[in-house]
């Protein structure tokens, strides 16, 4: 109900106001790349150069220069990629790559402060650039009507920059304390595959279907302490049945989508919502009506499905009111009109 009032004043806070002091970012970076080919095997070497400054400044929002970072870092760094090809349609690929990342200015001068919900991230000038060494191993296959790519990776990371992680309870509010940190050593390893196969190859009958399916898992430790990297998200799966008829501007698409549950977390710092497993059905049916206009039809979630996502709730207590807010929406449609030219 309205009583034709007005407020600056929204879940807490003050208007205008900003999270972040004004900030420059420059960012400059340097690729050298060079392949070697012996036969049916290739070799890539690489180096690549980055060069990152941040530089924050005042204003009438942040006035106190002493509050504000300002940071310069480079790095050089080196990559090795090779290639077998076994036969026209099996190929094998591996890599070491060296990896460097900057703190980032909302990492380094995040100034957020929610007194409706007790939620307080605050800025950390001490971080320290990421630096990771990156191993990756897999295959690719091609042949008529299939398509098969699978991979295995293996990351170490060195002052590894886990954003707004939740480092407690702050003592003079009892609410939710949130700052960027770096940690000493942390690892995370996974598998990616994709897979397309036509459904022609059954049946000449199905010539227009098609299958499409992919996955990611991952897994994160916090090696200083064998602790569960919150940042990593759980198993993701999807799978597509995709009709689309030659000659015919129409196709339909039903995605499935499976979010797997969190198994392994750190509660040292304070306990978190994790969402239960969820399997998500959608449908798209798209008209392409000339080379510049596309029509889609989309009717999301099918199933009514109740769920969430595990990176829009690990920052929240488990009866935290927001909980319900970033619930993703029941059945729901959409009619779109993409316009190229």
């Amino acid at each position: 109900m309205s009583n034709n009032t007005q407020s600056n004043t929204v879940l807490g806070e003050t208007f205008p106001l900003r999270d972040l002091p004004k900030s420059t970012t420059d960012k400059f970076g340097f690729y050298l790349q060079d392949e070697i080919a012996f036969g049916n095997f290739t070799l890539i070497p690489a180096l690549r150069w980055d060069y990152y400054n941040l530089n924050a400044s005042t204003d009438e929002f942040f006035p106190d220069s002493t509050r504000l970072t300002n940071l310069s870092s480079d790095d050089l760094t080196l990559r090795l990629g090779a290639t077998w090809r076994i036969t026209d349609s099996l190929s094998l690929y591996g890599h070491y790559a060296e990896g460097f990342r900057a703190p980032p200015a909302e990492d380094v001068n995040l100034f957020l402060d929610i007194t409706l919900f007790n939620y307080r991230a605050i800025p950390n000038p001490d971080l320290k650039p990421e630096r990771s060494q990156n191993l990756e191993a897999g295959f690719r296959f091609q042949a008529e009507g299939t398509s098969i790519t699978a991979g295995a990776y293996l990351s170490r990371y060195d002052d590894f920059i886990e954003s707004r992680a939740l480092v407690g309870m702050d003592l003079n509010t009892g609410g939710l304390l949130f700052q960027s940190r770096n940690l000493e050593e942390a690892s995370i390893y996974g598998v990616e595959t994709s897979v397309s196969q036509a459904l022609e190859v059954i049946s000449p009958k199905l010539r227009d279907w098609f299958i499409d399916a992919g996955l990611h898992w991952a897994h994160g430790n916090n090696d200083s302490d064998d602790s569960a990297l919150n940042s990593v998200s759980p198993l993701k799966v999807v799978g597509h049945l995709r009709w689309n008829p030659e000659g015919l501007p129409v196709s339909a698409e039903l995605s499935v989508t499976h979010y797997g549950s969190q198994s392994r977390v750190d509660f040292s710092t304070g306990e978190f919502f994790v969402p239960e497993a969820a399997t998500v059905s959608d449908l798209l049916l798209q008209w392409q009506q000339s080379d510049s206009l596309r029509w889609t039809l989309g009717v999301y979630n099918i199933g009514d499905k109740r769920y969430w996502r595990y990176s829009n709730v690990r920052r929240l207590k488990p009866n935290d009111p927001r909980v319900e807010l970033v619930s993703q929406p029941g059945i729901n449609a959409a009619l779109t009109l993409q316009m190229s030219y």
